[in-house]
This record gives C-alpha cells, sequence and structure tokens, in this order.
C-alpha cells in the first residue's frame, strides 16, 4: 500500500465553496437545473465533517476503456462509486464494520494497519422497460479533465479524460428524459416528461437489496445485506408552461417488493413536468446521515482512512486530496469481494473571473490499495 504525505485537517477548514457552470436547457420550458462545480460549505470551523454534508459536486468521467465498457460513465466518490449504464444505475459501496476503530477520534501518524475488510455491496437501480435505444450523452462541455495514473502500466495510464457535471438519458421512455448531476452533495436525477404525460411508465426495481420500503415522511429507504441503508428523498414535482413553474403534489409509490414509481397531480395540458427526487448516500456511512468524521477520518473497510485533506497553495487555489474506491462494475448485485482503493487529488481555482472551477483531477492507484492521507502545497506550483 502506498501512502501520500498528510497535511492539515479537513474539519480545521470553514470553507465556503459553492459555484455553478452556465446551467444547460433541459427542455422546452423548463428552467435549468443547477449543475455544481464546486460543493457548499464542507464544515464550520472546528467541527468535524459530516459524510452526508459532504457538498464536493458529483463529476462523471467519460468511459474511455478505464472501466467495463457497460457503463457510459464513472462517479469517484469516497467510500462508493456510481456506474451509470443504458439500463440504469449501479453503485458499489464499501463494506462497513460496526466496531469502530481504537482511538477512533485521532489522527494518526501513521498509516493503520488494516484488518479484513468485509464485503462491498453492489446496488442496482435498473430502469424497467427503458428503451434500449436511449442516448446517454453529457449535457455542456466538461468541467474539467482527469489524469488517471491506475495500474502498473503505464501503458494503460490515460491522460484529459473529460469530466463532466450531468448527464442525460434521452428518450429512456417514451417522451421522457433523464437528467443525472448533483445538488449539495447528493446524487440527483430529474425525471422530465416533455409533454406533461408517461409518469407511469417509469419503474425503478432494486437489486441487492435486503428491503424497499417507503417511510413515514414519504422518503425511499433502500436497507443493504449489511445493514446499512441509502436513502432517497420524496420528489420535488413541477409543471412549466409559457414560462412559469407550478408545484403538483407528487411522491413514490411502491409497486412491488423491490420495484418503486411515483404518482403525481394532473399537470395543464402541454405542460411539462419535472420529477426531482435525490439520493443521500451519507445515510449508508452515518447510520442517520449525522455520524461525524472525526478530523477527517472514518471507520471503511474496518480500518481508518482519511476521505477528504484541504490545503491552499500560494496563489489561494484550493487542493483538495483523499482516497476512493478502486472498483469496476460488478456483474451481480449483493456482496462482493472487497475492491482496492486508489489516491486523488484536485486543485480549485474559487477565484476565477469566469468562475469557480477545477483545474485538474488525478487518480493514482496500482492493483491493491493506494491512499492518500493528506494533501500539501509544494513550492513553484507544486502539489
Amino acid at each position: 500500500m502506498r501512502t501520500i504525505g498528510r497535511s492539515a485537517s479537513l474539519a480545521a477548514f470553514g470553507l465556503a465553496v459553492l459555484a455553478h457552470v452556465p446551467a444547460p436547457a433541459l427542455a422546452h420550458d423548463v428552467p435549468p437545473v443547477p449543475t455544481e462545480v464546486t460543493g457548499g460549505p464542507l464544515a464550520p470551523p472546528g467541527e468535524p465533517l459530516s459524510l452526508s454534508g459532504t457538498t464536493l459536486p458529483f463529476l462523471f468521467e467519460v468511459n474511455r476503456g478505464q472501466a467495463d465498457k457497460r457503463a457510459r460513465f464513472v462517479v469517484r466518490r469516497p467510500g462508493y462509486n456510481v456506474f451509470l449504464t443504458p439500463t440504469g444505475l449501479v453503485t458499489v459501496l464499501a463494506g462497513i464494520s460496526e466496531a469502530a476503530p481504537d482511538g477512533a477520534d485521532a489522527r494518526p501518524t501513521e498509516p493503520p494497519a488494516p484488518s479484513e475488510p468485509p464485503p462491498a455491496i453492489a446496488l442496482h437501480m435498473q430502469f424497467v422497460g427503458a428503451s434500449e435505444r436511449a442516448v446517454i450523452a453529457p449535457v455542456g462541455k466538461a468541467v474539467t479533465t482527469a489524469n488517471l495514473f491506475l495500474g502498473n502500466a503505464a501503458a494503460g495510464w490515460q491522460r484529459d479524460v473529460p469530466l463532466h457535471a450531468t448527464v442525460r438519458y434521452a428518450n429512456v421512455y417514451r417522451g421522457t428524459d433523464l437528467y443525472v448531476n448533483s445538488h449539495r452533495g447528493r446524487l440527483a436525477y430529474h425525471w422530465v416528461l416533455r409533454q406533461g404525460r408517461g409518469a407511469g411508465r417509469i419503474r425503478m426495481r432494486f437489486t441487492g437489496a435486503r428491503a424497499v420500503s417507503l417511510d413515514d415522511g414519504g422518503r425511499l429507504v433502500v436497507e443493504l445485506p449489511n445493514g446499512g441503508r441509502i436513502v432517497h428523498h420524496g420528489p420535488r414535482v413541477s409543471e412549466h408552461l409559457n414560462g412559469r413553474e407550478r408545484l403538483l403534489p407528487g411522491r413514490f409509490r411502491m409497486l412491488s417488493g423491490d420495484t418503486v414509481g411515483f404518482v403525481i397531480g394532473r399537470p395543464q395540458p402541454g405542460a411539462t413536468v419535472v420529477i426531482d427526487p435525490e439520493i443521500d448516500f451519507g445515510t449508508y456511512f452515518g447510520g442517520t446521515g449525522g455520524e461525524a468524521i472525526r478530523h477527517g477520518f472514518h471507520a471503511i473497510n474496518a480500518f481508518k482512512l482519511p476521505r477528504l485533506d484541504l490545503d491552499r497553495d500560494a496563489e489561494g487555489r484550493l487542493l483538495i486530496g483523499g482516497t476512493t474506491m478502486s472498483a469496476d462494475l460488478p456483474a451481480a448485485a449483493g456482496a462482493i469481494p472487497p475492491p482496492g482503493s486508489n489516491a486523488f487529488a484536485a486543485r480549485l481555482d474559487a477565484d476565477d473571473p469566469a468562475g469557480a472551477r477545477f483545474d485538474f483531477v488525478t487518480y493514482v492507484g496500482g492493483s491493491f490499495n493506494d491512499d492518500a492521507f493528506g494533501i500539501a502545497a509544494g513550492g513553484r506550483g507544486q502539489t
């Protein structure tokens, strides 16, 4: 296992770095969906960071052969990966351990000794009955690019892989598009009914879950075999006609034990309808979504790893370092062997006149585990 040097704790920075790229239009007469480039406040000064409150945006990486060919886009996050496929979304989550390691509130001076990691979990959210001819493509220009120094053979490394803020599934159902992006650290998925009809066609089947249910607040709760859970917040439903927006009643609806759809109010003739749920992966790692990462650490794979670390360089640009999973798209849902990890580093210029932007994102990984325990600015613009 290789490690990258450490610096100050993420929790020591009370940074607010919320910014947006010019938002792409979704459909006729529909206002654009906000497209995050950076996140909101990461943590108040001196406070630990909540995983569900981590608001760094999701970046959708074009698959150029670095992942299974079934995946069109890949999202790399601390503790989980998301794959966008023609049939739905596949999430691979690190295994969780109920036993917290000793000294969980202290930042170690050396990388912790790993114990036997628990199995990871693969969860499939399949779009039942979706068109096989749906076109999956990015919306707008890439917000930055990634360098993928993955594997021990330099011939397989890739540079300048486009990263996008929004992906569109065009005509995933007849008259319906799906847009996937992020909102305040949650994965947002927007169903756009171009003629206001067809909500009943949308069916999402969850494979690899132990149970799927609705709670008293109308949230969709997906319970996993290892006791973790993922929450989909109830949809905001709106209709758009002649430049005006009107909210409609709407909610999740259980169609069977593992399949979910929507019930919405009747729109006006000719209106476009938008259904906007959000997925909070933080509930998987923190139970209620409020468990903190003490000094940037959390117990994942039964041992502590720093997930994010921050610093600033001499020009005031934000440096972000951490560890992501190195999972590939699995063949089946449910428990799978624990994947390895990759280190990553990114630089954000929040003061660019054109708006905050990522200067670069770089991933480094070998055949098993490569973990970043911190990031620091060096001389001459080095990180």
